[in-house]
Parts: C-alpha cells; sequence; structure tokens
C-alpha cells in the first residue's frame, strides 16, 4: 500500500524536494508544500490567537493554552498561561535554536 502525502491548501502531492516544513503551535508537523507554508503559518497563528499578553502571543488550540508558537508545554487555563508568561526568570528557547545545541550547530 502507497500512502501519499498531500498539500492540505493546493493538493499537491509532497515528496522531499517541495516539503513546506510547517509546525502547529504544539510542534507538530502539518502537511504542507514550500508555495503554501507562509500563507498557512499565517492563517494557523490567526486562527489560534487568542490575544496578546505583556508583549507575549497566547494561543488556544484542542482546548489548551501554549505562552508562545512552537512551545513543547501547555496549559489547562488561560490564568496559568499567563502566570508562566510572567515568570521572567525562566528562558524560552525555540525548539530550532535547542535542537541546534544539542546537534552542536553553529547558532549564527
Amino acid at each position: 500500500m502507497d500512502i501519499k502525502l498531500k498539500c492540505c491548501e493546493c493538493n499537491t502531492e509532497l515528496n522531499f524536494s517541495n516539503w513546506g516544513n510547517i509546525r502547529d503551535v504544539n510542534n507538530k508537523y502539518v502537511p504542507y508544500c514550500k508555495n503554501c507554508a507562509d500563507v498557512v503559518l499565517l492563517r494557523l497563528k490567526e486562527n489560534r490567537f487568542i490575544e496578546n499578553y505583556n508583549g507575549a502571543d497566547i494561543y488556544l488550540f484542542e482546548g489548551r493554552y501554549y505562552p508562545y508558537w512552537g512551545c513543547a508545554y501547555s496549559f489547562d487555563n488561560i490564568d496559568d498561561c499567563r502566570a508562566r508568561i510572567d515568570m521572567k526568570h525562566v528562558a524560552v528557547v525555540p525548539t530550532v535554536l535547542l535542537n541546534k545545541v544539542r546537534r552542536g550547530e553553529s547558532l549564527l
């Protein structure tokens, strides 16, 4: 059985050369092609956006609140999410940057 992924926007068959590498707010891949990636990411962020709190965008997805896009954790309610944002002593490290550090790649 041969399963073929297609772009959810334009229905183009996806392969290694045109995969858009889009991640949803919960950091899971979403199947889109490179041509549609920017538009789709913007639309996903607009659809999941709840509010801007102290300079940070809060997103809602499947009943869970995320303090920033691509966050590895979420909260049951928006008040806990706001409390996390208020913790200025806790660093927010983008997943892409963290993966580069783990692999020993250059950060520049």
